[in-house]
């Protein structure tokens, strides 16, 4: 994957989405292979929020407890990632689209998968937070 040296401003708010999507994928599969519950923002925060959705082979989940118990749930099965590539998007000010595609293993098979995540910032140096998410086995 070829990284930009772009860099988006806004009234000094300053990020690359193409390093900031690499960093939230290696955060996020880290965790949710060792410990779902450790998902959380530099203020102690859950990367989902209330409004957040989070879609599984076409079944919503909604709402931080639904996904947090969800995230759970996988990782007891064994859930892991090997991840293949990593396709960034910039959506307006604040908000970046990130598609995963690789291999995950859980309840002892492989399948090919691809992830989608939208993430977003309320506002100038506050954190991350998922908005939705999209993963489906290919």
């Amino acid at each position: 994957m070829e990284i930009q040296d772009e860099q988006i401003k806004d009234q000094g708010f300053k990020y690359d989405p193409h390093v900031l999507s690499i960093e939230f994928v290696k955060f996020y599969y880290t965790y949710l292979k060792s410990n779902p519950n450790l998902l959380i923002d530099s203020t102690g925060n859950f990367l989902f929020k209330d409004r957040s959705v989070y879609k599984i082979q076409g079944k919503d989940y909604v709402g931080q407890e639904c996904i947090l118990n969800t995230l759970i749930n996988l990782k007891a099965r064994g859930v892991n990632h090997e991840i293949s590539n990593i396709d960034v998007l910039q959506s307006g000010l604040r908000r970046i689209n990130i598609l995963v595609t690789g291999k995950m293993f859980l309840d002892g098979f492989t399948y090919n998968f691809t992830e989608y995540f939208h993430i977003g910032c309320v506002k100038k140096n506050s954190d991350w937070f998922i908005q939705s998410s999209i993963l489906r086995t290919l």
